[in-house]
């Protein structure tokens, strides 16, 4: 049996899935977030998290909201996925940040940040209307 702790910076080593692949390889160092084996432990465990969540769910985290998503995710990023993930959110969705920033200052501060029924254009997609 492997000790889980001599991987401390992929929690989620047996993940399957696109994102898990492409987060074990991407080049995080290049990112303020930093190589993977220097992510805290929170970090790690919502990474974690989030990889295993069957609804669409990102993570934007630290002050540049830089962002990890999951599987379930790639469909409402469209023509941004893949390189949306290691970009901060404000640049990502620039054009909707009005929309967006409230709820991840919200989440930054340790309160829920909740979009609930919220048209919310795909990133680099057109504005549409429900």
């Amino acid at each position: 049996m492997t000790d889980r702790r001599s991987h401390p910076a992929e929690p989620w080593a047996f993940a399957q899935g696109e994102m898990a692949g492409r987060i074990r390889a991407f080049d995080w160092a290049s990112t303020p977030l930093g190589p993977l084996d220097s992510w805290p432990e929170a970090l790690r465990t919502a990474a974690g998290i989030l990889l295993g969540a069957p609804q669409p769910a990102l993570i934007g985290w630290g002050p540049g909201r830089i962002l990890l998503y999951n599987d379930a995710c790639i469909p409402l990023l469209g023509p941004m996925h893949p390189r949306a993930m290691g970009r901060g959110s404000r640049d990502l969705w620039a054009a909707t940040w009005e929309v967006f920033h409230a709820a991840a200052d919200a989440a930054m501060k340790g309160s829920p940040g909740i979009l609930a029924d919220q048209a919310f254009p795909p990133a680099g997609g057109p504005r549409h209307r429900p």
